[in-house]
């Protein structure tokens, strides 16, 4: 019942935000092959499998041809890759992105310049009003956050310029974990934009016991 619970909520809180009429959402989550797609191992991962779901099918509520199954048997192929995503190494490309897209510029040296002085919040208190209005970071930014996070939570300092992190930001993009907001062609610095909401970012923050609320501002 608290998985169900979860569950009603995340698919709700997408369709509001994408100002989805809210009866028709119903059609979401009544369905059985979307809840067992959201399974029971966690928020998080549950919200990065059942997302392009949501992605696809959202804009087309009103179409009567609109078949969750079909959407949800083809996510269920991507399961073990969406699982792979979420490794503790990717998860802190994540959250740089989260951190980026949720806090200005002119925030990081106060946070993660040495000597800079950390906010100490509520972490959900922290975000609040923040969570729908996402801004698109550069590139360099997400890396250097990433740099940060990586030294401090996972013992490693990475190089920026290594090919395995722009492989790993290619694959959060195409699970729909994080937006890209330049064009293609546009290969200096392209900019991006993380796409989870507050629950699952604190979620997998906690499941990698990354203080995510320190590093936001209040």
């Amino acid at each position: 019942m608290a998985t169900y619970g979860r569950f009603v909520r995340v698919v709700t809180a997408i369709s509001r935000r994408d100002l989805v009429d809210a009866g028709r959402v119903q059609l979401l989550t009544n369905s059985t092959s979307l809840f067992a797609l959201y399974g029971h191992d966690g928020a998080t991962a549950g919200y990065a499998r059942i997302l392009p779901v949501l992605r696809c099918a959202l804009p087309r509520l009103r179409d009567p041809e609109l078949d969750v199954d079909a959407l949800c048997a083809e996510a269920a192929g991507a399961v073990s890759v969406t699982r792979s995503v979420l490794a503790a190494t990717d998860a802190c490309l994540l959250l740089a992105a989260y951190i980026a897209s949720r806090s200005p510029r002119d925030h990081d040296a106060a946070i993660f310049a040495p000597g800079g002085k950390r906010q100490r919040a509520d972490p959900y208190d922290a975000t609040q009003g923040q969570i729908d209005k996402p801004r698109a970071a550069s590139l360099d930014r997400i890396l250097a956050i990433h740099a940060f996070l990586a030294a401090e939570h996972l013992g490693t300092v990475p190089d920026v310029r290594d090919p395995g992190l722009i492989l790993t930001l290619a694959n959060l993009v195409a699970h729909s974990l994080i937006g890209r907001n330049s064009s293609p062609e546009d290969l200096t610095n392209p900019r991006f934009t993380c796409l989870l909401d507050s629950g699952p970012a604190f979620d997998l923050a906690d499941a990698h016991r990354v203080p995510l609320g320190r590093y936001l501002p209040i």
